[in-house]
Formats: structure tokens, C-alpha cells, sequence
């Protein structure tokens, strides 16, 4: 079921990239941490967020555009419930 979205890692602590310098890369976490809260107004982790983004305005006021089309919280306990969570937004 993950095959059919493309996945994303948005770092809300610290971005793990070696071409920034320690503090862009906290820099770079809040403004993901930032996201996180606009977008779907949590700032649990881990957060899963299905995100149709917007196709003519992916960005808006320099943050992602687009629709929260499904989300979940926390540790993934129960791997029934989480391929029901991927599928829910592509059913007809």
C-alpha cells in the first residue's frame, strides 16, 4: 500500500544533512515543526499525514499547499489498522 504514495521524511527536530551546519539544520527542523503544526495541528511524533498537495500552488506563504486526506498518530501497533488508514483515501 506505501507504493502507491510517495513517501517523505519531514524532520521536525533536526535535519540529518551534511551540508548544513548544525544550527541550519535546527533551523531547518523548526521550519519542518512549523509545517507540521499549520498543517495538521499536531506536533506528535510520529505523525503519519496522507497530503494531496496542490498541483498549481504546491507552496503557499512558504509552506506546503494542498489536503490533509487522511492522518495518524503515534507508533504503528496494529498493521491492519494502518494499511486501512493508506487505503482509505483511494477507495471509489
Amino acid at each position: 500500500e506505501l507504493e502507491k504514495y510517495v513517501p517523505l521524511k519531514l524532520f521536525t527536530d533536526s535535519v540529518p544533512n551534511p551540508m548544513l551546519s548544525a544550527s541550519q539544520a535546527s533551523e531547518q527542523g523548526q521550519k519542518h515543526q512549523m509545517w507540521q503544526y499549520q498543517m495538521v495541528d499536531r506536533v506528535t511524533n510520529p505523525t503519519y499525514v496522507l497530503f494531496k498537495p496542490d498541483p498549481s500552488e504546491p507552496f503557499q506563504n512558504g509552506r506546503p499547499n494542498g489536503e490533509v486526506l487522511g492522518m495518524f498518530e503515534g507508533l504503528i501497533t496494529d498493521t491492519s489498522e494502518f494499511v486501512e488508514f493508506l487505503r482509505k483515501p483511494l477507495a471509489p
